[in-house]
This record gives C-alpha cells, structure tokens and sequence, in this order.
C-alpha cells in the first residue's frame, strides 16, 4: 500500500522512490495500491485528484481515496 496524504505534497513526491525501493527488493512483481489520504479536504490540497489519477494511470496502480 503507498499511501500519500493529498494536503501534503512531500508525501506524493516520495511515491517513485518508494516504488522503486519495492521493486528493487522483490523478485515477483508486487500488487501495489495507491492510497489517498484526506481526500475530503480538497480546498486544502496540495496534490489534485487529476495528478494522482494520472500518476496511477500511468504506473498500472489502483488508486484508492479515504476521507
């Protein structure tokens, strides 16, 4: 599970390191899910619900959004 909070940048911009980090220490490819986290407060984000689909869509993740 990469879980990223949406009102903090830092957390989003870490996914690709960690994804890396994963499959670097893996020898299947690993079922990974995208987690959003304080999706409700969307006035607030600091990452749109547009560039975390896109960065799911493009990667082959799941992207799942909690309030």
């Amino acid at each position: 599970m990469l879980t990223f909070s949406s009102v903090d940048r830092n957390t989003f911009d870490a996914l690709p390191e960690l994804i890396s980090q994963i499959e670097s220490e893996v020898t299947t490819d690993p079922l990974m899910i995208t987690m959003a986290t304080h999706a409700d407060r969307y006035l607030a984000a600091e990452v749109a619900e547009s560039e975390a689909r896109s960065f799911a869509r493009d990667r082959q993740l799941h992207l799942l959004r909690s309030v």
